[in-house]
């Protein structure tokens, strides 16, 4: 295990997960993200693609960073599969289970997605208590 990669790749999702937002700013993470999500779905090793989808998940979980990232006008150039992991995921840095419903509506906002895959992402919204 000598020439291994896995500690330098661990290493690197660690310091975009804790360090790159504070050392290099909204466009350096936004582009993380953007730059990220283009290639984990094309990444063939099972493990970094699945490490390198927490990352992106991970980085949704702070409120600054998720706002800046579901803002950004690539959002609607999301794959399916990345937006349903987004939806589906538990810690997303929202207010209310509403904000689900505002994410899905700017993935769609040309208006070309299938019906179906809307309605799998809009069934991810849980009624809130009391409601």
């Amino acid at each position: 295990d000598e020439y291994s990669c896995d500690a330098l790749f661990d290493s690197c999702i660690h310091w975009f997960r804790e360090r790159c937002f504070v050392l290099c700013g909204d466009d350096a993470i936004t582009e993380v993200f953007y730059q990220l999500e283009h290639r984990v779905l094309k990444c063939e090793e099972e493990l970094f693609r699945e490490k390198m989808q927490a990352l992106i998940l991970g980085l949704l979980n702070n409120r600054q960073q998720f706002r800046l990232i579901t803002k950004n006008s690539r959002w609607s150039s999301l794959e399916f599969p990345l937006m349903q992991a987004i939806v589906n995921h538990d810690d997303l840095a929202i207010a209310s289970e509403e904000e689900i419903v505002g994410l899905v509506d700017r993935w769609n906002a040309q208006g070309d997605k299938p019906k179906d895959e809307l309605a799998q992402l809009l069934a991810a919204v849980r009624p809130q208590e009391g409601a």
